[in-house]
């Protein structure tokens, strides 16, 4: 075999041992380790053996493959004979080990060249690259304006004044991604015909591009996030060109001068009138007031936004987060909440802690501020078409653009209500929601500890600190039921979302499940939504009285047909508690999740309170008297205990 061959079946085989996974006999991947003899070779373990890290029993023989039969040069090529263990098929240019698929002789080299090049596409991110390519770009039109400096090759500047050319009747939209397209081309292959001449580029020039830069509409600095992504620019010119990055040398120049650069910065934005920087944080005041907004508009549009906001700041993430949701991402297990999980995010790209899902809870004292009742009216409204558990729960792409331009468009639309509140609309942004829901469960009085709130915004504390601080006190839990603004100083914070009772009076055996199934009909290929569905249903039959208050061209109103139901709108009047909310001490057979000790403290605060009532409505019967704390006050002025005023006694034992 040929030695490119050789290489990539060796490098396979130890990617398995690293990642301790080997294929079962029945083809599955089983978590087990490999020990390497040190005769490891290209076909096989020919003194490999395989032990379970689970079942310790007696070690395996090791496995021998048989060589592939020899062939003549004019002779096609002929399936190598079965293997002792794995063999299942055989196609062409592929040896089938397995669960795996391990390239041939033939097909070797060109899938690894297929891997390195994506490998070198995928080192950052779709968006960032857009970045940088604005960046990039400003940079050499720079470039263009101070030809001293002699940093551009004469191959690109010809290129870039192909660019540059007007065309007759070419619109500017069609101009911008004209020139972005080209010169994303052009980036792409730097390595052939490079763009700059980086060896007469020095941290110096490059420092007097970055002090020059300024805002195109305010002429004021940029933000030093900003500043700093030229850094990363072009530490990814050196790289696409060089295939690594700055030089030590350079590297440490450059940090050097933008210490002093963030300096001089800084102290010239301390003398501006501007004291703003970034966009501001989201109080609960406003984020609850863009919420109804965005619910009374009236329009899907209105709805998408309402729900995307709710979402976002329950689980306190990134908006782009958000638009990646599926329906398979989330689920409703446990009693009182549903559980979203995340399969990448900016600080786990991989998706690694997926397996930790987001705890989220309804609110039943505020509809505004519930994902239940948000996500309910949104897939009631929004979605009309069948799903399957891998859709889309925003469909389409760039939702979280879309979110953002709806976002900018209400708040304008309700500029004086904002001043009022003491902002401007260019404060408020996308990232004000995650920003805001940060800084609410962070300010709560004996709410969640930092590092919960680290854990659920994304945050890393170092990677031990991260697994087993996430389990602190249900820490995640006690997050998501701050983050629905349930009343943290009351005992109703350890309420459950709204439910069906368990036995539902004056109605037939299956009608639950009718009805839920009448309203979300899209979701029948949705297996696991069943118990989802019944609690977005209650959430709906809960605040049917919210629903009922819009006004009535509202999209809402015309999807929400139980409304219009006579026969269940009676039921619900007649029924009060066939749909309700639950305390923990009332269900005693369920878990909840997320509640301080502290709330049955003030539980049993709020019930010796209106057993004191109570009390005292039993004195005033007793003693006929308009004033029944009126012994106590004496009592209190008397300098004696007012428990041992006789009327106190005689009204309890009047009570009880």
């Amino acid at each position: 075999m040929a030695e490119s061959g050789n290489e990539g079946l060796v490098a396979l085989e130890h990617a398995l041992e690293a990642e301790h996974i080997v294929a079962g006999e029945d083809g599955s991947v089983t978590e087990e380790e490999i020990d390497m003899g040190p005769e490891f070779g290209v076909h096989g373990a020919a003194s490999g053996v395989r032990r379970s890290s689970r079942n310790q029993g007696p070690m395996e023989p090791p496995v021998a493959f048989a060589e592939p039969p020899t062939m003549a040069d004019n002779e096609a090529p002929v399936p190598p004979a079965a293997f002792a263990v794995g063999q299942e098929d055989y196609s062409p240019g592929v040896i089938t080990h397995g669960a795996y698929n391990v390239p041939g002789e033939n097909q070797t080299a060109a899938l690894c060249d297929i891997a390195i090049a994506t490998m070198r596409q995928n080192i950052v991110s779709a968006s960032t690259m857009r970045t940088y390519i604005g960046d990039a770009l400003a940079f050499v039109r720079w470039c263009v304006s101070n030809p001293q400096h002699d940093l551009l090759t004469a191959s690109f500047s010809t290129q870039m004044e192909q660019m540059e050319a007007v065309i007759p009747n070419e619109r500017k939209r069609q101009r911008s991604t004209r020139i972005t397209s080209t010169f994303r081309s052009c980036l792409e292959n730097a390595p052939a015909e490079p763009i700059l001449k980086l060896q007469n580029l020095t941290p110096e020039i490059f420092m007097t591009h970055v002090s020059a830069l300024r805002n195109p509409r305010t002429n004021k600095y940029l933000s030093p996030s900003s500043y700093g992504n030229r850094r990363a620019m072009i530490n990814h010119m050196f790289r696409i060109h060089h295939r690594n990055g700055m030089p030590d040398e350079f590297k440490e120049e450059l940090c050097t001068l933008y210490k002093g650069f963030y300096r001089t910065l800084a102290k010239d934005v301390g003398e501006s009138s501007d004291p703003s920087s970034g966009k501001e944080p989201m109080s609960k005041a406003i984020y609850l007031k863009i919420g109804q907004w965005l619910l009374e508009w009236g329009t899907e549009d209105g709805v998408f936004a309402f729900c995307y906001l709710v979402l976002t700041w329950n689980l306190m993430c990134r908006v782009k987060n958000t638009a990646m949701l599926r329906f398979s991402h989330i689920q409703w297990i446990k009693f009182d909440s549903m559980e979203i999980a995340f399969m990448h995010s900016k600080t786990d790209q991989l998706g690694v802690e997926k397996q930790f899902k987001r705890n989220v809870y309804g609110n039943h004292k505020e509809p505004l501020a519930s994902p239940v009742f948000a996500l309910a009216v949104y897939l009631s409204t929004c979605i009309q078409t069948p799903q399957s558990p891998e859709g889309k729960l925003f469909p389409g792409s760039k939702q979280e653009d879309r979110f953002a331009n709806i976002l900018a468009k209400v708040v304008e639309m309700h500029k004086s209500e904002l001043n009022s509140m003491g902002l401007v609309p260019s404060q408020i942004g996308t990232h004000s929601i995650r920003k805001g829901a940060i800084s609410y469960a962070a300010s709560m009085p004996g709410g969640p500890g930092s590092a919960s709130i680290c854990i659920r915004a994304g945050w890393t504390m170092g990677k031990v600190k991260d697994i087993y601080m996430r389990f602190v006190n249900n820490g995640d839990a006690f997050v998501g039921r701050t983050l629905t603004l349930l009343p943290l100083l009351d005992a109703e914070f350890g309420s459950s979302s709204p439910h069906f009772a368990e036995r539902l009076p004056g109605v037939e055996p299956g009608f639950k499940e009718r009805l839920v199934e009448s309203h979300f009909p899209m979701f029948k290929r949705v297996e696991h939504f069943g118990r989802m569905k019944e609690m977005l249903m209650a959430s709906l039959l809960y605040h049917r009285n919210k629903i009922r208050s819009l006004p009535n061209n509202h999209c809402i109103l015309g999807r929400m047909d139980f409304l219009r139901n006579r026969s269940v709108m009676q039921w619900l009047e007649t029924n009060a508690n066939a749909v309700k909310v639950s305390l923990p001490w009332d269900r005693i057979d369920e878990d909840f999740h997320g509640i301080p000790g502290s709330i049955k403290a003030l539980h049993e605060m709020a019930s010796l309170k209106e057993g004191q009532t109570r009390e005292g409505s039993g004195e005033l019967l007793a003693d006929g008297a308009g004033e029944p704390s009126k012994g106590k006050e004496d009592a209190k002025r008397s300098g004696q205990n007012p428990s041992s005023v006789s009327g106190g006694k005689r009204s309890f034992r009047s009570a009880s």
